[in-house]
């Protein structure tokens, strides 16, 4: 897309459309690589974020309806990534090791400028630790980095193993135990590599970013 002198139409509908994240993924990485290149464009995005951003602002406070957590986890559960056409084939039943870790057998992700990843919550697969469950979001496998989101499930627990190279673990949601130690939504930890990560658990289920390796033992 060419920077634009003024806006049409079809492009405010576009960008209204992008704020609200409403475009296709083809569409949406479009006009976000023309973005910065289109100072009609990116101003009409600003200007609408702000307003968007300024409207949830306005609305009531309230709780989450009692069992909301359950009812996310029971989806997640629900949804099998094997129906999808683009699924990973399932991890070997004869290593349990593979099967709990199921990013060692992700493949490489292709390599672009700019890579974007739409939310779709058919795409977490399930893991050996019956309600773990993993999606990809990139694959680094010259540099041995992977990037994904966990969720566990209330009640879970992840082995204790050692880090084949140094992890980043954000907690999005819930909290996360690991030892001694408990980490909250909002908490950020960093372990080197070698260093060993006791077993990590949850009461109360959780929600991680993770940028990890690709060659993690269990201990």
């Amino acid at each position: 897309m060419e920077p634009h002198d003024f806006l049409d139409e079809d492009l405010r509908d576009t960008a209204a459309l992008f704020v609200l994240d409403s475009l296709s993924v083809e569409e949406a990485r479009v006009f976000r690589l023309h973005l910065p290149h289109c100072d009609v464009c990116r101003g009409e995005v600003e200007s609408l974020a702000r307003t968007s951003r300024d409207l949830t602002l306005l609305a009531p406070s309230s709780e989450p309806p009692p069992g909301l957590w359950n009812r996310v986890v029971d989806r997640i559960r629900r949804a099998d990534p094997r129906t999808r056409p683009d699924a990973e084939p399932p991890a070997s039943t004869d290593d349990p090791a593979a099967a709990t870790q199921i990013w060692k057998g992700w493949r490489p992700s292709p390599a672009f400028d700019f890579t974007f990843v739409g939310t779709d919550d058919s795409a977490f697969e399930p893991t050996a630790v019956e309600g773990i469950v993993a999606r990809r979001l990139y694959v680094d496998a010259d540099h041995d980095r992977v990037t994904m989101i966990v969720r566990m499930s209330p009640g879970t627990a992840y082995p204790r193993h050692v880090h084949g190279a140094a992890e980043e673990c954000f907690v999005i949601a819930g909290e996360l135990k690991i030892g001694d130690q408990t980490l909250r939504a909002g908490d950020y930890q960093r372990a080197e590599v070698g260093s060993v990560h006791e077993v990590q658990s949850t009461d109360t289920g959780c929600v991680l970013f993770l940028v990890s390796s690709q060659h993690d033992e269990l201990i």
